[in-house]
């Protein structure tokens, strides 16, 4: 069996309490934190650094969800690709850039920035120090971390589809 449990049915006291919190917080929950809420303590952790990368980063919104969104197309993550295409264009991420990531075409500044630092991260290379300085201008360097935590942070949740068979949200196709 490659798909874990839904749990959901089962929790009890401060379990179900951290269910109803995300459930506040995201509106639904479905595939990925129902597998992670097999283990509720590292399902609060994992939502904390989420909620925090999500709606608290000092990344610009439009930037953020570029910044998952080429994430996801590049580590071929379809669910993250579904999750994230509203609420990038609700954050003001131009639909011509949306499609240029779908289609690997050419991007404009400072998208193609910021994709070569996502490509260095997700490959666990170095960012060159140009690339660094561009994005340090553009988001400063608080910015930049959050760039690379958000990298590593959709590396991890794409392990955590692909491990245990999470299936696409109802509402798309995967990018």
């Amino acid at each position: 069996m490659s798909r874990l449990p839904d749990p959901v049915s089962q929790l009890q006291g401060d379990d179900l309490a951290l269910f109803n919190e995300l459930l506040a917080k995201r509106g639904s929950l479905d595939g990925m934190y129902r597998t992670l809420l097999n283990h509720p303590e590292l399902t609060k952790h994992v939502s904390d650094l989420g909620t925090y990368l999500r709606f608290n980063s000092t990344l610009e919104g439009k930037y953020r969800e570029f910044i998952i969104l080429f994430s996801a197309h590049h580590l071929k993550i379809g669910y993250e690709w579904i999750k994230h295409l509203e609420p990038a264009v609700q954050a003001g991420l131009d639909t011509a850039i949306i499609d240029a990531i779908k289609n690997d075409k050419e991007l404009p500044e400072p998208y193609l920035t910021l994709s070569l630092a996502v490509l260095h991260t997700a490959k666990l290379e170095n960012i060159p120090e140009a690339i660094q300085n561009k994005i340090i201008t553009l988001v400063g360097v608080k910015g930049l971390l959050e760039l690379v935590v958000l990298v590593g942070f959709y590396r991890m949740i794409a392990g955590i589809i692909t491990s245990f068979d999470v299936p696409l949200p109802a509402n798309g196709h995967g990018a």
